[in-house]
């Protein structure tokens, strides 16, 4: 499991947002992604979205038999394509010349990604394409693995039983 965010970019509407999501291994090739973004009053659009997204590895950086027991090859980047679906809300909504665009919306994005580190921390980047508005975003970001963090030894010490 990880945790993570970051920076998003809308690049027909020139927006910038931020985004949060925690990924969840399926199996060694699938993860699933919880995921929300908001893209903030100062843009022309002001909104958020709720996502579930999967992640197929193409280019898979673990090294293990078992994606429970992965560790990470460092030389390697996990390079993926992902699909998205997603609850959108538009915040200040105003009709415009894009019919399909609603105040609330439910959507489906195609993409690409790339993710690449050390076991505990990863950096990710996001091409992700909506062909219901013809619209394309990215995200980037660090995502972090708490379960590779290490405690020190004095953390790990057991009283001493007589």
């Amino acid at each position: 499991m990880a945790i993570g965010g970051g920076g998003s970019y809308n690049f027909p509407l020139e927006s910038s947002g931020f985004n949060f999501k925690a990924m969840f291994p399926l199996t060694k090739k699938f993860q699933a992604l919880p995921g929300f973004r908001y893209y903030p009053s100062a843009n022309a659009v002001s909104e958020y979205f709720g996502s579930l997204q999967v992640n197929y590895l193409i280019l898979n950086s673990f090294r293990s038999k078992s994606y429970n027991k992965a560790i990470f090859n460092s030389n390697l980047p996990a390079l993926y394509t992902l699909a998205s679906f997603e609850y959108n809300h538009w915040l200040n909504y105003q009709p415009t010349k894009n019919t399909k665009a609603k105040e609330n919306n439910f959507l489906g994005l195609v993409g690409a990604g790339i993710a690449y580190g050390r076991q505990s921390i990863r950096i990710y980047a996001e091409l992700k394409y909506n062909p219901l508005w013809n619209e394309s975003n990215t995200d980037f970001g660090v995502m972090v693995f708490p379960g590779f963090f290490k405690l020190k030894n004095s953390q790990l010490d057991c009283p001493k039983i007589k």
